[in-house]
């Protein structure tokens, strides 16, 4: 085995752009998907757009309300985060006026978005379930 000098790494660089080629190492493959759960964060996030814009209330609005900046609100959204963890579920269903169980069924698909509009509303103009 060739010792690599500074000029041969150089060079190799420039041309492959890939450290993984100088080692010998294989390339890690692309995460495995699902389709199921896809299609499950697919639906997630669109029930919750359609709360967000059936309140309706932007995206910054939403973030200030919840702890959260637009950036994240709009990630969330755009599928680029999973909104895996309960302390980001705790903050978006506080932010949106729902309950934890609530926020969940919608989630889940067990409330429409219409109907999670509903209650939001009648909690804000102080009508009982």
């Amino acid at each position: 085995r060739v010792k690599p000098s500074r000029a041969n790494l150089e060079t190799f660089f420039s041309v492959t752009r890939s450290p993984c080629a100088l080692t010998g190492d294989v390339l890690p493959s692309p995460p495995m998907t699902n389709p199921t759960l896809d299609a499950e964060r697919e639906a997630r996030r669109k029930r919750l757009r359609s709360l967000r814009e059936l309140l309706p209330i932007s995206q910054e609005k939403l973030g200030a309300l919840a702890g959260m900046s637009r950036v994240k609100i709009n990630k969330i959204e755009s599928g680029l985060d999973k909104m895996a963890s309960a302390k980001t579920r705790d903050a978006l269903a506080a932010g949106l006026g729902l309950t934890r169980d609530e926020f969940e069924d919608l989630l889940s698909g067990h409330m429409t978005p219409e109907c999670a509009a509903r209650r939001v509303r009648r909690r804000a103009a102080g009508v009982a379930k």
